[in-house]
């Protein structure tokens, strides 16, 4: 009785620290990704303000809101292990539209084993997005939470991300396209746990 009580007690606790692990690496290439998106240029030749929230749903992850002269432009990333996640949503009510004007704008990400849909929602389009990273290739490094660096292939994915951003603001900007804060919009009854990082 004694040794169930124990297994299940040190499990408990190897899965207590190991998710501590996994958060602090999570965190590191959200970090990266924030940063890299700090370097984004608007179609003004102006750089770019980041504010960033982070979100707590079935799958934790950051709304980042990139700011230029032409607006405000959120989106929404979220990291399960290997896989990435990235949607954003605009104020137009055609799919088609938005298919079209976006089509090379997320051309380059598709390459890389990114896979885009647009789907309709009350007042505009969702736009979302599934990448599956390589599993041999661990985006962050380190056996302890003090410890996570990101590797070559987290600064990639870092990188790419942000060049997705870029790629999705200044296509927004002369298109007159207003970017929607998902977040506000679907949980307009009950507020998702956020917690402001600026």
């Amino acid at each position: 009785m004694l040794n169930t009580k124990w297994a299940r007690l040190s499990g408990l606790v190897i899965g207590t620290v190991r998710s501590g692990i996994l958060s602090a690496w999570n965190k590191s290439l959200y970090e990266e990704i924030e940063r890299a998106c700090g370097r984004i240029i608007g179609m003004s030749g102006d750089c770019a303000k980041v504010e960033t929230t982070q979100t707590e749903y079935v799958l934790k992850g950051r709304t980042i809101k990139v700011i230029t002269q032409k607006g405000e432009f959120p989106f929404w990333i979220g990291i399960n292990g290997p896989r990435l996640f990235f949607i954003a949503y605009v104020n137009e009510d055609h799919q088609e539209r938005v298919q079209d004007v976006f089509r090379f704008c997320f051309g380059g990400a598709e390459k890389v084993g990114w896979k885009f849909n647009c789907e309709g929602i009350e007042g505009g389009t969702s736009i979302w997005a599934t990448c599956m990273t390589d599993r041999e290739r661990p985006l962050v490094a380190g056996s302890n939470s003090d410890e996570a660096v990101l590797t070559e292939e987290g600064l990639f994915w870092a990188t790419d991300v942000a060049m997705m951003a870029q790629s999705w603001v200044r296509t927004c900007e002369p298109e007159i396209f207003n970017a929607i804060d998902w977040t506000l919009r679907l949980y307009r009854n009950r507020p998702p746990y956020t917690t402001s990082l600026v």
